[in-house]
């Protein structure tokens, strides 16, 4: 196998995008192969609880407990523009590819957190304004009133992960307010700790585009995320009278809100 192949650099590119490491890996993620990639869409299957029924005098109602969802589907590309030199040591250095493919992972990570949060507050539930910054004890009454309503709503008793995401004052000042509960997660884990059983990450405070959302808190019965093949376009590809070379990544992946109502996202006053 050679790195610079169409198939296995965008395989190799592909493990920085299924969202391990960052707020996506909170979300229910199908395993590859149970997500269906069509032209209209990612589709996956979600397994809901049917009628316990008396069997003693009643035929089966036949009631099917699959349901297909249809997550909202994007299409991105990120673009490499590479001098001669670049070039070179692209095909040369495996350790510089990995650079590159590290990069191109971040930044469509990064592109789709940014649908991620968007999501969330297109399909989730407002949890209130806390004011521009909380104190920790506000974070912990209403997160707590939060875990205890995604709860309620978890599907006949079913346990999901939660998932909690602040801004880094809102994680400071929970962590300082809450540090007899607090775990913090040792130092090269991407999560900043645990708390209540939920992880928490520290993301920027552009959450949904316009700044005002500061925080919110989801189970993994409540979004999900699919993150499709990454597919190479035209690797080393020589644009005309520069000679520069292009090496594109085109990412498809797909996000939905499965229950609104295990969805949260909180805003400034």
């Amino acid at each position: 196998m050679t790195w610079t192949n169409t198939a296995a650099y965008g395989e190799y590119i592909l493990t920085y995008t299924h969202g391990d490491g960052t707020v996506l890996a909170g979300a229910y993620r199908p395993a590859i192969g149970s997500a269906e990639i069509t032209p209209g869409g990612i589709i996956i299957p979600i397994w809901n609880s049917g009628t316990v029924e008396d069997i003693s005098s009643t035929p089966s109602t036949g009631v099917a407990g699959n349901t297909l969802v249809t997550l909202t589907t994007y299409d991105r590309r990120r673009v490499v523009h590479m001098k001669p030199s670049e070039w070179n040591r692209f095909t040369d250095d495996h350790g510089y590819r990995d650079i590159i493919a590290r990069g191109l992972g971040r930044d469509l990570v990064g592109d789709a957190l940014t649908k991620f949060y968007g999501i969330i507050v297109d399909e989730g539930s407002d949890g209130g304004a806390l004011g521009a910054t909380p104190a920790g004890s506000v974070w912990a009454s209403n997160l707590l009133t939060k875990m205890a309503q995604i709860k309620a709503y978890w599907v006949d008793g079913v346990t999901s992960k939660m998932t909690i995401f602040l801004t880094p004052s809102g994680a400071s000042a929970l962590a300082i307010n809450q540090q007899g509960a607090f775990n913090y997660a040792p130092s090269p884990s991407p999560i900043f700790g645990n708390w209540m059983g939920a992880d928490i990450y520290v993301t920027n405070n552009a959450l949904s585009g316009s700044g005002t959302v500061i925080g919110g808190i989801f189970s993994e019965m409540g979004m999900a995320y699919a993150s499709a093949l990454i597919d190479m376009i035209a690797i080393g590809e020589k644009e005309p009278l520069t000679a520069t070379r292009l090496t594109t990544a085109a990412h498809t992946f797909g996000i939905k809100s499965l229950d609104a109502n295990q969805v949260f996202y909180f805003t400034k006053t």
